[in-house]
């Protein structure tokens, strides 16, 4: 399977950095060879798999802003990569999927989310 992220718990992803950095190198390379995967239908890509890795992502990056607006020890460098993974995501799903609708506007929310979330972070530093 392309994108699998079987025996990854979103505990897992909120606690380590280094699960973040895998799933963020695999959408990188996923995204540098769109072209190539375009040409292949992106048979391998499935909605359920691209929905467990949204999932995934939006659980540990709403835990880590609850955490910082919270007053409560969190990683900002975290939620910053977490962002990053929301953007590659979403534009993975840009790029591969056209329905169902709600989802291809929750990308585009995704996308304008994540390149502003650095920006957010400063402001409310």
């Amino acid at each position: 399977m392309l994108l699998s992220i079987k025996g990854i718990k979103s505990n897992d992803i909120e606690d380590s950095v280094n699960v973040v950095d895998h799933m963020h190198s695999l959408l990188h390379r996923i995204l540098k060879n769109k072209n190539r995967l375009v040409k292949i239908n992106l048979v391998e890509l499935d909605l359920g798999q691209w929905c467990q890795i949204d999932e995934a992502i939006h659980v540990a990056a709403t835990d880590e802003e609850y955490k910082k607006y919270a007053g409560i020890n969190n990683n900002e460098k975290l939620i910053e990569r977490l962002a990053e993974l929301k953007l590659y995501n979403s534009e993975i799903f840009i790029n591969a999927f056209s329905n169902p609708r709600t989802l291809v506007l929750g990308s585009i929310e995704g996308i304008a989310y994540s390149k502003t979330k650095k920006l957010e972070l400063e402001l409310n530093s």
